[in-house]
């Protein structure tokens, strides 16, 4: 028994059949059929350096004349001791610290004006990769490393000694009042007054190197439930005692003049 379909393309019969619906010129209208291709997209590149390169001296064109320009002076230059106690608390127990690494930065750097006294704030960000128990038997383990990003902030204030040179003495503003002789009526009360705003230099600090020196301590270790190899045990909270050493210099910038040079 011959099979029987209905013809819904709207096109006429090829030997009976409707005809297949490839190219977009035989699409009856209201469908979209479409042939495409895709193809994983892929990023090449390929490169090389050279072995030597050569070079050119050029003559260096300076202002040989003589000028005035404002540059930052060293007024000091210091080594200052911080003492950090913190305790890290971990999400998940862990087995073993792998790794520390330290980034020392600085958000405040104060010289109190008509002083001595330096602030400084900061914090150190440690990036800390540590192992948790991923399986288990009495003759070892194996682990899941994980890795973890904390901020342990800091202040201070310490006096400075000037080993550079003093900074600028501050300039305050000053306001002043005056009169204009008046032949006239007296209608009322008048105010005049001339003040003049000095915007002064302030000191600023720039970092030279720091060094920490820390120790790690483990806080309540405990054995674990699961099977362990002998002496293997899990903690949830580090302590962690740390002596940093930030050198800094205080910089002001200055007006200086410069001589002319002889070329």
């Amino acid at each position: 028994m011959p099979h029987s379909f209905s013809n819904t393309t709207g096109l006429p019969l090829i030997n009976g059949q409707p005809p297949a619906i490839e190219n977009n010129w035989l699409k009856p209208k209201g469908i979209n059929v479409y042939k495409t291709e895709t193809k994983a997209a892929r990023i090449n590149v390929t490169g090389d350096t050279a072995s030597s390169c050569t070079n050119e001296p050029l003559p260096i064109t300076a202002l040989s004349a003589g000028a005035v320009a404002k540059i930052p002076l060293v007024l000091a230059e210091l080594t200052i001791e911080v003492n950090l106690d913190t305790v890290i608390d971990f999400p998940e127990p862990v087995m073993n610290i792998k790794t520390v690494t330290n980034n020392l930065k600085v958000t405040q750097c104060l010289l109190l004006k008509n002083s001595d006294q330096l602030f400084i704030k900061g914090l150190v960000r440690k990036n800390i990769s540590y192992a948790t128990k991923y399986c288990s038997s009495r003759t070892g383990f194996s682990e899941n490393n994980h890795h973890c990003t904390v901020d342990i902030p800091f202040k201070l204030s310490t006096p400075v000694t000037f080993n550079g040179m003093e900074p600028l003495p501050v300039v305050n503003n000053t306001a002043a009042e005056f009169e204009y002789l008046s032949k006239g009526n007296i209608t009322g009360p008048d105010f005049s007054q001339t003040s003049t705003e000095f915007f002064n230099e302030s000191p600023f600090c720039g970092l030279i190197c720091s060094r920490i020196v820390e120790f790690d301590n483990y806080i309540n270790p405990v054995r674990s439930y699961y099977k362990t190899p002998i002496k293997e045990k899990h903690f949830k909270s580090l302590e962690e005692k740390m002596v940093m050493f930030i050198t800094i210099n205080i910089l002001q910038n200055r007006l200086i003049k410069i001589p002319a040079v002889n070329v």
